[in-house]
């Protein structure tokens, strides 16, 4: 089963103009080098049996002059050997050995002719091709928009020019710039408008993909939530004074005899958002304070909490001591400003003596103008935001509004105004193959089997648990971030007949084959659950935003059936990536984060019913089975504590990716080929290689500027590897250092950024680029790297 929709992520500009930067008469002489170079190889295999033969037999000097060409023949690379001992050689051989030899030696020669024209051209056509190229597309306005708040400074140093025009290499501020020119050619980067969303209609109705309108490009500007979040929170939600502020009982504290536990929020910082995670809590308190506090209101002010304190007989000193530990541990937390469901931040709805609502509310209006205004009037809108974020934090006495949100403090969503389609035969054929070549890889989640196991260990075979909160928090101490990850799975028994359907999110691109007619699906991410990555993408009021919202909502109802699908929100306060509009009926308020103001459930109102025969743990509310969905963008993560087993209770399997694994330490080579896996005309996994670092620098980085590039060429050339590619650099274990880097060998500037990158890496996995150059979309007549994302349930 498809989704009734399809969201097709756009490179926010073309990519010829960036493949263009390669200089032309350099990317030709290495062209020249590599045939000769092939020519070389075809003869190197003959030649050096020739030369062992001669060796023995030879007098010293033809000798020595034989054994330093079959070091060369054997190491690829050219001999220094004076004329007339060539001559001596060549006398040594037969007739044939000697017309491969000459046949090699005119090739080195030529090869040679190459390098030396390189070292004549390139710097000339570094100073006068690659570096104003870099300048005329870094000055286009689509890109300083979208690069003035992604990293200002970046705005600034792009009309810098070096001290050197032909200097070899690339300078700082080069790098950061063509870094971030890949990004918006090269890649479907999720954020700003390096990217635009296009909500696509699934239909196949028409023979060939929609065409997309350039002008429909629009984009969303809001506040960075969590800079409201750290200064609300900085000021208990509103001025600073915690007796204007009302609190609320973290519903995980378990009152034992001696004290309590409790599941606290804490906070961490990903891209400059702000994610909720989670950590235990355990304090000794009197019995007689416990009591007291356990029966305060579901809502209360400071100055309840105060009475209740000291009335159990504490000072007032010891009283506002303890309720700031209570606060500052997350046990007690005030009232939520916000929730993930509405379009921006809103006032806090509290009389305040002090400017706190007025100042968030005047950096929303200046992060909503940002979404029209010129790169210029954008840093500025931005600075403003900053020194408003700064100028409030100082009021309060915090240091929030600091590095880690305002260096994003604006957010930005790239969006096609109109939803478009149908995508045609030609494409959405693709889909049903993809979804049969899935099937089969449906599996198990580790983290869910030993959640089964955990529960029926406390409740039995076929058992019921009413204190989910307890269950789940038991869940999140136990199993924790020892809990196997995305990458463990158990094969299950459970017959597919019994297995429910799968909901699965699918990254793929489309390459054209030889044929037209043939286009294959090429796998790039699959990730379990639907909703999550697309939802997002609908706050927003354009026709798309409606089409998708409309979409979304039936198909969660069809997902879900015959259970109600529930929205389970996560950091949605304090996170703009976990926004989403409504699009359930109710939503389900966890026990760390805040209610929202629409219809919800609490997890006291859950129940959980073991089922033998599927292993599944169904969820029920007054029991009707529900389905936690979770809809935010942001990988759901063993850090969240009981929020986190609660998505592996709601979605018990995942799609076993096909990936590759590191080599062995143990291994003596340098290079590892791993072949293409295709299943039909889906493309599992592209061809790639693994290259150890060390290897890089020596052979690859080993000279600067267009020699670089001359020595990467060849070197890929020689092994087979395709002369553009992606590189993500890992490990020694594996572990991804780097989001992926395009790179063109022909470009020495690209191949600068990698050599920078690479010290803390142990390996390079090289992937080939399928596709090679985008077909599809056009937009004003230049395609540009597309990426679809696709719902299904398998």
């Amino acid at each position: 089963m498809l989704a009734p929709f399809v969201l097709l992520r756009v490179a926010g500009q073309p990519a010829q103009p960036f493949l263009d930067l390669a200089p032309p008469r350099s990317s030709a002489l290495i062209d020249s080098a590599i045939a000769e170079q092939e020519l070389m190889e075809s003869a190197r295999e003959e030649l050096k049996a020739a030369l062992h033969a001669v060796v023995p037999i030879a007098d010293r000097r033809t000798r020595a002059a034989a054994l330093n060409l079959k070091r060369a023949v054997h190491n690829r690379r050219t001999a220094a050997i004076a004329p007339e001992e060539l001559a001596h050689v060549r006398q040594a051989l037969d007739a044939r050995a000697e017309t491969v030899l000459a046949r090699w030696g005119r090739a080195r020669d030529r090869l040679d002719g190459c390098l030396r024209a390189l070292d004549a051209c390139g710097p000339a056509e570094i100073g006068d091709h690659l570096r104003p190229g870099i300048q005329s597309l870094a000055a286009g306005e689509d890109f300083r928009r979208a690069l003035a708040l992604a990293a200002p400074l970046a705005v600034c140093a792009a009309g810098t020019h070096p001290a050197h025009p032909s200097a070899p290499t690339a300078t700082k501020n080069e790098r950061t710039l063509l870094a971030y020119l890949m990004r918006a050619a090269m890649k479907t980067s999720p954020f700003g408008t390096f990217l635009h969303i296009a909500v696509l209609d699934p239909g196949r109705s028409a023979p060939s993909p929609p065409a997309l309108d350039h002008s429909a490009r629009m984009s969303r500007t809001v506040l960075n939530r969590g800079l409201a979040f750290e200064l609300f929170t900085a000021a208990l939600g509103c001025c600073g004074d915690p007796d204007h502020a009302t609190f609320l009982l973290s519903p995980t504290v378990v009152w034992t005899g001696d004290g309590f536990e409790s599941m606290a929020p804490m906070f961490g910082t990903y891209a400059s958002r702000i994610i909720r995670l989670s950590r235990p809590v355990r304090r000794r308190l009197h019995p007689e304070l416990c009591a007291r506090i356990a029966r305060l209101p579901e809502r209360f002010r400071w100055t309840e909490l105060m009475d209740v304190l000291t009335a159990a007989g504490l000072q007032t000193d010891a009283a506002q001591r303890l309720g700031r530990a209570l606060l500052e541990s997350g046990v007690i937390t005030p009232t939520p400003w916000t929730d993930a469901h509405r379009h921006k931040a809103h006032r806090s709805g509290r009389r305040c003596p002090e400017a706190v609502d007025h100042a968030i509310d005047d950096m929303t209006q200046l992060a909503e103008r940002a979404a029209t205004a010129s790169s210029a009037e954008r840093l500025e809108l931005r600075a403003a935001i900053n020194a408003s974020a700064a100028m409030t934090a100082a009021r309060l006495g915090s240091s929030s509004g600091s590095a880690r949100t305002t260096s994003a403090s604006v957010a930005e969503t790239g969006f096609f105004r109109e939803p478009v389609g149908p995508i045609g035969e030609t494409i959405g054929g693709l889909f049903d193959e993809v979804a049969s070549a899935l099937r089969p890889r449906i599996e198990r989640r580790a983290e869910h089997s030993a959640l089964e196991r955990l529960f029926v260990g406390l409740y039995g075979e076929g058992g019921t648990c009413h204190d989910t909160v307890g269950f789940l928090c038991r869940a999140a101490a136990e199993l924790g971030q020892g809990a196997p990850g995305e990458s463990g799975t158990e094969h299950s028994d459970t017959n597919a007949e019994m297995r429910p359907r799968v909901p699965a999110s699918v990254l793929l691109q489309i390459a054209a084959t030889d044929r037209e007619t043939d286009p294959v699906a090429v796998i790039n991410r699959i990730h379990a659950g639907c909703g999550w990555l697309s939802a997002r993408y609908a706050m927003g009021d354009s026709p798309a935003h409606a089409a998708l919202q409309a979409s979304l909502r039936s198909w969660l109802r069809a997902l879900a059936a015959p259970a109600e699908p529930v929205d389970l929100l996560v950091s949605g306060d304090c996170n703009e990536l976990q926004t989403h509009p409504r699009v359930t009926a109710r939503a389900l308020a966890c026990p760390l984060e805040p209610a929202p103001v629409t219809p919800t459930l609490t997890w006291r109102d859950l129940t959980l019913q073991h089922r033998p025969q599927t292993g599944a743990i169904e969820i029920r509310s007054a029991g009707a089975p529900i389905l936690p969905v979770y809809l935010g963008a942001t990988f759901p993560h063993a850090g969240w504590g009981p929020t986190y087993w609660l998505t592996v209770l709601a979605n018990p399997w995942r799609v076993l990716p096909v990936a590759v694994p590191p080599p062995p330490p143990e291994a003596p080579d340098e290079v590892w080929a791993y072949e293409q896996q295709m299943v039909g005309r889906v493309v599992m996994r592209r061809k790639s290689w693994w290259m150890t670092s060390d290897r890089a620098r020596r052979v690859w980085f080993r000279q600067v500027g267009v020699r670089r590039s001359a020595d990467t060429a060849l070197d890929c050339a020689r092994l087979g590897l395709p002369p553009r590619f992606y590189v993500t650099l890992r490990s020694a274990k594996g572990v991804q250092r780097r989001k992926p880097l395009f790179v063109d060998t022909r470009n020495p500037f690209l191949l600068d950024i990698l050599s920078n990158d690479l010290r803390d890496a142990a390996y390079m996995e090289i992937v080939e680029p399928l596709p090679d150059t985008p077909d599809w979309p056009v937009l004003h007549g230049q395609p540009h790297v597309s990426e679809i994302l696709l719902e299904l349930s398998l």
